[in-house]
């Protein structure tokens, strides 16, 4: 079983998440709000854009990324054509820490 946890709830995520997209509140402030980054706000509208209310589910399991998979992104970022979130977003990646590892 993970170790994953969070101290929100999905209903929780799913309203900061539309609260930046269909309030038009800021990151930043959102972020105040439920006491997290920026960056996990950030992941938490990338997934939701991607995937819906699933994509904010905590998984009960690691997602396993062939080899293949994550030389292709990495080369895609080390060659300027993304950023990590658009990377992550490119290559179907669940999160930005995949690739730094």
């Amino acid at each position: 079983m993970s170790k994953r946890w969070t101290k929100h709830t999905l209903d929780e995520r799913v309203a900061a998440v539309l609260s930046v997209i269909e309030k038009q509140r800021t990151v930043n402030t959102v972020a105040k709000e439920y006491e997290v980054t920026k960056f996990t706000i950030n992941d938490w509208v990338r997934k939701y854009q991607a995937y819906g209310v699933e994509g904010l589910k905590i998984a009960k399991t690691w997602k396993r990324y062939s080899s293949e998979r994550k030389i292709r992104a990495v080369n895609f970022y080390l060659d300027g054509k993304g950023s990590l979130p658009v990377t992550c977003k490119e290559f179907n990646i669940s999160s930005t820490s995949i690739l730094r590892q």
